[in-house]
């Protein structure tokens, strides 16, 4: 029975249908929902509901003299197993990519348009190779792979680092390989682009020899106020994240804004305490772990199931100020009593009857401060990724979270490194003409955002086994920068 629910578990094909708000529903054997940074394009899929009831994740500069530059996701994706877009191998070696979510850069640009129509123009002649790193004029492409038709871009778009750009091999595949016309289309959905990265179609059938292939050129856009632009490398690139809807004509390239939301840009991989329960009954250690409560912390990290936000800031400041953050939620109210074993047992039932929970009382929060970045986000990953009852050195406690009641919880704000420091000195720049895109001291705050271990527990009632929760999220960011007084 245990193999049963494992194979069930690991091997999913994601059906998702778009509903009333863009609602997409995904049936499973038993599943926490939160929104999840989750699409085909990155090689992951929810297998949940995706609420719109939340509000938009912000990292907000809550002084006046701190300003956010970009705000990116960072998050393990599984990959799909060989040769499908369907199917997940959650056994597999999966990836941490990085997706840019907001960047100030292109804040200003006018993208009211969701939807756009990229005209095709000539097709260009250029070479392309079987391995190593490619070009925009010189893609990685291997004639094993039986898709067809592959969205491949730079760093930006594969979220991973420069040995993966315009690669098939890290591309979105169209599952469709059926020959386009005016009137056919191949297409691929729920395709997270993030702000900022370029990208291009690729069509194998244009190959015309070994090492060279027509590539295609993009003529024009339909809208002036599209959320894309056709650059002079001849790439598309995205001036707004957003999931989107790509289609592939013989003649044209239509993009579709799919969703707005970020609950599937931004979020956690799912927590499945269905699959606690087995692999600690089926082959944990119980001398290490004498109870199921006791192994939580290590099941929840071994899920993989943590997000990242990498936060770039800018500070103005004429005087010393101390960096700071906290986690701030809308409701003040107590939240679920996590000894309760009576309460809350139906889960999710529809959209009338939700039975939502809120996302603060189950998270935990570790973040650390830095003015040198992390090389890489998988680098970034490996030093945030703890167990959520982790401790220092000196037996402090890694993750915050609220207790009870309250609107905001102060994170323990860590140093990344012993060179770095909380206190930002004052700016030699003139404050009258002050810039923050055009700071070059940008500090980075990462902060990792997980199910906490305790709260986890509540999921593990036999009850609660085998039904849906949904987790409104109900919290963001709130960055400060209190000035220094000397004594």
């Amino acid at each position: 029975m245990g193999r049963f629910f494992e194979t069930l578990k690991r091997v999913v094909k994601r059906e998702s249908k778009e509903g009333k708000g863009g609602m997409k529903k995904i049936a499973i054997l038993s599943i926490v929902a939160v929104g999840a940074i989750s699409t085909a394009g990155f090689a992951t899929f929810a297998w949940i509901t995706v609420t719109t009831k939340s509000p938009k994740i912000n990292a907000v500069a809550g002084d006046l003299n701190v300003f956010v530059k970009k705000v990116s996701a960072l998050k393990y994706v599984y990959p799909y197993y060989k040769n499908t877009t369907e199917f997940i191998n959650y056994d597999g070696a999966g990836v941490v990519k990085k997706i840019v979510t907001e960047d100030a850069n292109y804040s200003d640009r006018n993208t009211s348009t969701d939807n756009v129509v990229i005209t095709l123009g000539e097709e260009v002649s250029h070479t392309y190779q079987s391995s190593g790193t490619g070009t925009v004029n010189n893609i990685v492409y291997s004639a094993e792979e039986t898709f067809k038709y592959y969205l491949i871009g730079d760093a930006v778009f594969t979220g991973e680092d420069a040995s993966t750009v315009w690669s098939c091999d890290h591309a979105i595949a169209m599952s469709n390989t059926n020959a386009v016309s005016t009137t056919v289309c191949s297409s691929v959905s729920n395709v997270v682009i993030p702000v900022g990265a370029e990208f291009s179609l690729f069509d194998t059938n244009k190959i015309t020899d070994s090492s060279h292939a027509n590539y295609l050129t993009y003529s024009s856009l339909d809208s002036e106020t599209s959320r894309f632009e056709i650059t002079e490398n001849n790439t598309i690139k995205c001036l707004k994240t957003g999931i989107y809807t790509i289609s592939y004509y013989s003649d044209r390239i239509e993009i579709n804004l799919y969703s707005r939301n970020d609950e599937a840009i931004i979020g956690s991989n799912i927590l499945d305490p269905t699959m606690i329960n087995l692999e600690y009954y089926g082959q944990a250690d119980k001398t290490l772990y004498p109870t199921i409560v006791d192994y939580v912390p290590t099941a929840v990290q071994s899920q993989n199931t943590m997000v990242i936000l990498d936060v770039e800031l800018a500070y103005k400041n004429v005087s010393e100020i101390r960096a700071g953050l906290n986690i701030m939620r809308l409701y003040n109210t107590a939240g679920v009593d996590y000894n309760d074993g009576t309460a809350n047992l139906t889960g999710y039932v529809d959209e009338a009857h939700r039975n939502a929970l809120r996302a603060s009382d189950f998270y935990a929060y570790h973040s650390l401060f830095t003015a040198t970045p992390f090389d890489s986000a998988s680098a970034a990953w490996t030093a945030l990724h703890k167990k959520t009852n982790a401790v220092d050195d000196e037996s402090v406690a890694y993750f915050d979270k609220f207790s009870g009641e309250g609107y905001t919880t102060t994170c323990n704000l860590r140093t990344k490194e012993d060179g770095d420091s909380l206190i930002i000195p004052p700016m030699t720049a003139d404050l009258s003409t002050y810039n923050p895109l055009n700071d070059t001291r940008v500090y980075h705050c990462y902060v990792a955002i997980d199910y906490d271990h305790t709260h986890a527990n509540y999921f593990l009632h036999a009850g609660r086994l085998g039904k849906t929760y949904m987790i409104d999220r109900d919290f963001g960011l709130y960055f400060t920068g209190t000035q220094v007084l000397e004594s």
